[in-house]
């Protein structure tokens, strides 16, 4: 880890935001689809909006694990 050992928990909040953010997104874009016409396109867009979410709430994860383990004594 690089970079000072005051601001390491900061990164932890901003990935556990970046989550929230995140999965609140995705939310909003399955609320809209439900009144999306063009169902396929929906469909599309719900699977795609999917990928994101569990592409990148892995990152945030492995970055709050990865603060988490260097912040606690050990």
């Amino acid at each position: 880890v690089k970079g000072s050992r005051i601001a390491l928990s900061d990164v932890g909040v901003a990935a556990t935001a970046c989550k929230a953010a995140i999965q609140g997104g995705v939310l909003n874009v399955y609320i809209n689809t439900k009144l999306m016409k063009n169902r396929e396109n929906a469909k599309q867009t719900d699977s795609r909006a999917q990928e994101i979410c569990e592409e990148y709430i892995q990152r945030c994860d492995a970055v709050y694990k990865t603060v988490e383990e260097n912040l606690r004594c050990n």
